[in-house]
């Protein structure tokens, strides 16, 4: 009697396993089109640019959940801006089943794209993706006045480094014999025509992308910038604005 309980229960979990194997759904492809352009006030088309969607993968989880693969889908805009990608999300599997990957999915330059400007907008598309409309993948800022909250005294002798994405491309630059007192802010230099290319699709807002804050060389001999704290604003709107100011913190130690 043991033995036929065993049996009819041996028979029960291979029907189940059998069940929510047919269960399995497979990852359809989707197919994303669009026109992108550097920014509202500056529609330029980003001609013949390397793009791609890419969807992050997830490790297993607590309980049947044993993770979720990757995906990425890549092309190349053409000499109007238009592109066209057929994407295939990644797979969450789990014990006996799988099914599509519901990870947000990032949309902007491909990995080894060295055109200008490198962009990305995460959780693409936004709630008002239309294929038919234009895709402006920058914010531009008309003037920018930077400037350094001290948290340490600054001194003559230190150096200051900034970078940033401007209209005319890459913005770097040093600065020396600037000095003020803990506590206090110094005004560092004014940038125009800022570029901000990385956007958040769900909050509608432009991360802060400026890098700025003490310059100094490594133990292993190269230059970095570090800076404290966040910069000020961190998330700024998707409106194209005429002049802002931006704060970074400076800690000499």
């Amino acid at each position: 009697m043991k033995q036929f309980a065993f049996s009819v229960y041996v028979m029960l979990c291979l029907v189940q396993v059998f069940f929510f194997a047919s269960c399995k759904k497979e990852p359809k492809p989707v197919t994303y089109t669009g026109q992108l352009f550097l920014a509202k006030k500056y529609p330029v088309p980003l001609r013949n640019k390397q793009i791609e969607i890419y969807q992050r993968g997830a490790p297993s989880a607590i309980g049947i959940n044993i993770g979720s693969t990757s995906s990425t889908a890549t092309g190349i805009t053409d000499g109007n801006g238009y592109f066209r990608l057929s994407f295939t999300p990644g797979e969450t599997r789990f014990f006996v089943f799988s099914g599509p990957n519901n990870s947000p999915l990032i949309l902007g330059s491909a990995i080894g794209d060295t055109t200008f400007p490198d962009f990305s907008r995460s959780s693409f598309p936004d709630p008002e993706y239309d294929k038919s409309k234009p895709i402006y993948v920058a914010k531009t800022i008309d003037t920018v006045v930077i400037k350094a909250s001290l948290i340490s005294d600054l001194n003559i002798t230190d150096t200051i480094g900034v970078q940033t994405n401007t209209l005319n491309g890459n913005f770097a630059k040093e600065y020396t014999r600037l000095s003020g007192r803990a506590g206090t802010v110094v005004t560092i230099d004014t940038i125009y025509n800022m570029l901000l290319t990385h956007y958040d699709c769900v909050a509608n807002k432009f991360t802060n992308s400026l890098y700025a804050g003490r310059k100094w060389t490594t133990a292993w001999g190269y230059n970095t910038i570090s800076s404290e704290g966040i910069l000020s604003p961190y998330l700024l709107t998707a409106t194209d604005e005429t002049k802002t100011e931006m704060t970074f913190y400076y800690k000499k130690n």
